[in-house]
């Protein structure tokens, strides 16, 4: 197995232009939704928010809120009631979050101001879990332990899905998925649509740093003992669950929820 490597990524960075960011981000967004890469998160979450009693999900890194749109319509179309999910994140996407609230007004809320995932407000820990989807392995391992630390110390059940395992194939596995939904994001997009035409037609810079931020990710991958190394400081009255998820042909990731023993 590779030793990780916390280098950066461009959409992690207040630098990059947000033209960039959005490609990279809403490009993603496509490239989960085509491949199908959430369909082995559905039933963990269902069992998930049937056990808890979950009816207010905080989704932490929510990015282009995708992927809780994608588990909403999968809850729906198997005759289930999705719990409402409040989008947050350090950076938030507020055009594209206003869309999705108008399509779904009773599953998805969102809070338009940053909200550090290891730090959550005050105001926002009356939600009865959190999630975090693909977005884990992008904190540090100190900030990780502190996103931890913070679920635990409020007593909130927390889930954190990741997609890959540490191995750059992975992510080249998606290519045949991923490159059309980057060629075609500028055309679909109506978020600095032309400048991100520009970076992807006019320059390299668009799939030079899409295909470095994918290959950057698997090399941020935790694998599944770092994470139990993780979280054995917060299993004294709490309980972790372990699960692969698979989306063939493309791959599996990791999934561990926990929640307080009282609770369960």
């Amino acid at each position: 197995m590779l030793t990780r490597r916390h280098l950066f990524e461009f959409n992690d960075e207040a630098w990059a232009p947000e033209a960039l960011r959005a490609l990279i981000i809403e490009s993603l967004g496509r490239t989960l939704r085509w491949g199908r890469m959430l369909r082995g998160v559905v039933e963990p979450l269902l069992e998930f928010t049937k056990r808890h009693k979950i009816r207010r999900v905080l989704d932490l890194a929510s990015g282009s809120g995708v992927p809780v749109e994608l588990l909403i319509e999968e809850f729906l179309r198997r005759g289930e009631t999705p719990p409402q999910f409040v989008l947050t994140d350090l950076y938030p996407r507020t055009g594209q979050w206003e869309k999705l609230r108008m399509r779904y007004p009773t599953f998805i809320d969102y809070v338009a101001k940053p909200v550090d995932a290891t730090s959550v407000p005050h105001a926002l820990r009356s939600t009865d879990a959190r999630l975090m989807i693909n977005a884990f392995h992008h904190l540090s391992p100190s900030l990780a332990n502190d996103v931890l630390r913070n679920a635990v110390a409020n007593q909130v059940p927390m889930m954190v899905v990741e997609p890959f395992d540490r191995d750059p194939r992975a992510f080249w596995k998606y290519i045949p998925v991923g490159l059309p939904a980057l060629l075609s994001n500028p055309l679909v997009t109506r978020n600095r649509a032309w400048q991100q035409a520009l970076l992807l037609y006019g320059s390299p810079m668009g799939i030079v740093a899409a295909l470095w931020d994918g290959t950057v990710s698997t090399l941020r991958m935790y694998t599944e003992e770092d994470l139990r190394a993780m979280v054995a400081p917060y299993s004294e009255g709490y309980r972790w669950e372990w699960l692969r998820h698979d989306y063939r042909p493309f791959g599996s990731g990791t999934l561990f929820f926990g929640a307080s023993e009282k609770a369960s």
